[in-house]
């Protein structure tokens, strides 16, 4: 795996190529120790990686993927999966699909860069999902996850569609009328102020304006509520 060219299709991977016995951080040696184990037929170690400045490190893979005879999404029967893995281990390993045509589907996390795409394993945060983390588990939802894309039956009927955009640190309080009044398609003015809420922690509320709130220097705001036709997720 060159570091500055597509390899078969695959896509480029930063850092230097290293030894599997040279990796440092505990979470990517255990997920070699598995790849090498012999236990799993499924998968293959293809080598490893170390980022020289941010001390990441890297796992690639090739997975056999369980396909039915009419996949909805142009999923291979081999993918070939990195796993990221954060020298701090503050955040959850990064699972990425390194084909270069690797389709767009429902579930990758939205990064800086769309390719590789990222696969988007589970929706619990990382301090809960890291009391139980085994790479078993990475590689098993990752087999899992591709199945399931491939079928067109990953996203279950009753889990809410993702988010169209970011959520926000800072809860926003809003007043009963934003709901009555923004019905008829018009805009409400609102003035923003922040409340201190302890703890180093910020709320905003929104109220109707009038002269106290206005010498008080809240930020003058437009709320509009837009409605349009559902579209496919």
């Amino acid at each position: 795996m060159p570091g500055s060219t597509v390899d078969d299709g695959y896509l480029p991977l930063p850092g230097e190529v290293v030894a599997a016995d040279a990796l440092r951080l505990p979470r990517a040696r255990e997920l070699v120790e598995l790849l090498r184990g012999g236990d799993l037929d499924f998968v293959r170690l293809v080598g490893c990686r170390r980022h020289a400045e941010s001390a990441v490190e890297l796992v690639v893979f090739d997975v056999d993927v369980e396909l039915g005879q009419r996949p909805v999404h142009a999923i291979r029967r081999r993918e070939r999966i990195a796993a990221t893995f954060d020298p701090d281990d503050t955040v959850a390993p990064e699972v990425q699909a390194l084909r270069a045509d690797f389709p767009l589907v429902p579930h990758v996390n939205l990064r800086a860069e769309e390719f590789p795409r990222s696969l988007c394993l589970s929706e619990r945060p990382w301090c809960e999902l890291r009391l139980g983390w085994t790479a078993h588990w990475l590689v098993e939802r990752t087999r899992e996850w591709l199945a399931l894309t491939a079928d067109g039956s990953l996203h279950q009927p009753d889990q809410p569609l993702e988010p169209l955009l970011w959520g926000s640190p800072w809860p926003l309080v809003l007043p009963i009328c934003v709901v009555e009044q923004t019905a008829n398609g018009r805009g409400l003015p609102l003035v923003v102020h922040c409340v201190d809420a302890g703890l180093d922690r910020r709320v905003f509320v929104a109220r109707e304006p009038d002269n106290v709130l206005v010498r008080r220097g809240g930020l003058p705001c437009v709320v509009i509520a837009v409605t349009s036709q559902p579209r496919p997720h």
